[in-house]
């Protein structure tokens, strides 16, 4: 891929090696190959219609990078969340994984909950938002932290449920392992 004419196509298949050293407790690494991609494709934002959402996709995933490794924020990537979220520009999928970040960052402030809700299920994006995300991606967490916090569960056990089974169909342990993972906190919050 380094040898890729394509600047874009380095930035997808960085973003699943990213978050792959993540989850095998390289965190470092991981969020230094992220770093890089999002730093090669900001050069290129604006100069196609894809770029941009590529970027809050890329961006999106940094976010939650950050967030499990207990690191901050780049301030670059908290902009980019910040501003699409004030844009309600949710159609596109680098969006609706900006938003499902966003939902989750706004867990961890004073939002009433009714407005966290309001945003975790634009982000879904009626159902859209785990199978636009694919099974690289890492961003589906917030959005179903967010969920349950609030007190939806439901929604929380259909965004598993869907990516459960599209880690069974592809054969993902990774995806299968994420999901695993994070589903317990749920069923604590439940009850």
């Amino acid at each position: 891929l380094a040898d890729s004419r394509d600047p874009r196509d380095r930035v997808r298949a960085a973003v699943p090696l990213g978050n792959l050293l993540m989850l095998s407790g390289q965190v470092d690494a991981g969020e230094q190959v992220m770093a890089t991609a999002f730093a090669e494709l900001d050069a290129l934002a604006g100069k196609t219609t894809g770029d941009r959402d590529l970027l809050l996709a890329v961006a999106a995933e940094r976010n939650t990078a950050a967030r499990m490794g207990n690191r901050p924020v780049d301030p670059r990537v908290q902009a980019l969340v910040s501003g699409a979220v004030r844009e309600a520009m949710l159609e596109a999928p680098g969006a609706r994984a900006i938003a499902a970040v966003a939902a989750g960052d706004a867990c961890m402030r004073d939002t009433p909950a009714a407005d966290v809700a309001a945003l975790a299920i634009r982000a879904l994006g009626g159902d859209r938002l785990a199978p636009e995300l694919g099974l690289s991606s890492t961003a589906f967490v917030p959005v179903v932290c967010a969920l349950m916090t609030v007190d939806r569960f439901a929604e929380a056990e259909r965004v598993f449920e869907r990516v459960l089974a599209q880690a069974r169909a592809a054969g993902s342990v990774r995806a299968y392992v994420s999901v695993r993972a994070v589903r317990p906190f749920g069923l604590y919050l439940e009850g």
